[in-house]
């Protein structure tokens, strides 16, 4: 019989299956236990341990009374296997976030001939940045940052300001995933590269003239 931990009266918790992912093919890989024995010499909030399969691990957090207390492990939780990930050359999907079909197709939209300058859904705010331009962002401090190549077979050149990981010297190529980052401040800024970029911030971020 499995035993359960006794917590207090109306607390809540996360538990998350993630997969791990070949960033080159976007197949899965069984890259967990390598994951896992790396983020044993990392420090992290909560559990990560393993799942079914080798191509997952599973986050479970600590028991909360407040729901921010809860986002804030998971974020950190979140941190550390991201960063864990890239340094083995894999990477992270997840489920949910709605159909994929209506994000596929705001990704087509963004690289159309004639983009859409901002797109902005319940929770995120889309903003599109062309080849080599620079533009300033409003966020508050350490909100997440994401950031996605356009179009194009090498997408390099980048540079930002005021972010936690600064974006010189990345590459991708195409198919390659785009990255996580965190604001330093209530702003920063970005240029692109040889491609466009796709910048997603939390909804209420901005883009500045």
């Amino acid at each position: 019989m499995l035993e359960f931990k006794s917590v207090s009266p109306y607390t809540l918790g996360v538990e998350l299956e993630l997969q791990v992912i070949n960033p080159h093919t976007q197949d899965l890989t069984r890259g967990g236990p390598d994951l896992l024995r790396a983020l044993e010499k990392v420090a992290h909030p909560g559990e990560i341990k393993p799942e079914i399969t080798e191509s997952m691990i599973e986050l479970n957090s600590s028991p909360h009374a407040r729901h921010d207390s809860l986002l804030e492990e998971l974020h950190a939780m979140r941190d550390a296997v991201v960063h864990t990930a890239g340094s083995l050359n894999l990477a992270i999907a997840g489920g949910g976030g709605g159909r994929l079909d209506h994000l596929v197709a705001i990704l087509r939209l963004f690289e159309r001939g004639d983009p859409p300058r901002e797109w902005h859904t319940q929770r995120e705010s889309s903003f599109f940045l062309a080849a080599g331009a620079m533009a300033g962002f409003s966020a508050a401090a350490g909100s997440l940052v994401s950031v996605f190549p356009l179009g194009g077979e090498i997408c390099e050149g980048m540079e930002s300001r005021g972010l936690r990981w600064p974006l010189e010297g990345l590459v991708w190529k195409r198919g390659d995933f785009g990255v996580s980052n965190r604001s330093l401040g209530p702003t920063f800024e970005l240029r692109a590269g040889s491609t466009p970029l796709l910048v997603m911030l939390p909804l209420g971020g901005e883009l500045l003239a």
